[in-house]
């Protein structure tokens, strides 16, 4: 059975940019790129998913990300790429993933079930088939993704789930977040 547009506004998307590791195990907060804003948040209005939300604690990372979409949502954007405003209007910005579910368990009033993405071992995954199975239950799903060197192990254990990570056929094995989150939420649906 096909997602259809109604389950698929079930989905969220997430990026954190705190906290997040380093490649020394190190926990840091990582900048907010243009690339992240736009790509993410195309990719959010291609699968119609619910949104994407960009978690920062930082304000001034949060203030730049609203400058910019206010450009392509009012400003000059709008009138050289509409769509690009289209798609931006599906991002939220917020400083911390407590903000964030709170934000989705207020707004809907039912729990929001947390999926976390790694590609380190030792941890228990489920399939893109359980999510799909869930958006077709129509539970509410945000999957969370991680800049710089990953999720921090301690966000990882609070979270509900962890999909399964996507393997490349050689021992290279770091993909931009970007095309990581293309790959999964098209296994999800495509499953």
């Amino acid at each position: 059975m096909k997602i259809g547009e109604n389950e698929s506004k079930n989905l969220y998307i997430a990026l954190v940019h705190h906290p997040v590791y380093d490649k020394e195990r190190r926990i840091i907060s990582t900048s907010i790129t243009n690339y992240d804003l736009h790509d993410l948040s195309r990719l959010a209005r291609t699968y119609s998913l619910g949104g994407f939300y960009l978690i920062t604690p930082h304000q001034k990372q949060i203030e730049l990300m609203e400058k910019i979409k206010k450009h392509w949502i009012e400003g000059k954007g709008k009138i050289l790429h509409p769509n690009r405003g289209e798609a931006l209007k599906l991002s939220v910005f917020v400083h911390s993933i407590e903000e964030m579910i709170e934000d989705l368990e207020t707004r809907y009033r039912e729990k929001i079930i947390t999926v976390g993405t790694t590609a380190r071992e030792n941890y228990k995954y489920v399939p893109p088939e359980r999510i799909r199975k869930m958006l077709m239950e129509q539970k509410k799903v945000v999957i969370i993704f991680g800049t710089g060197y990953g999720l921090t192990d301690e966000t990882l254990k609070s979270l509900d789930d962890i999909i399964e990570p996507i393997r490349g056929v050689g021992e290279f094995n770091h993909l931009s977040v970007r095309s990581a989150a293309s790959i999964i939420i098209d296994r999800i649906f495509n499953c």
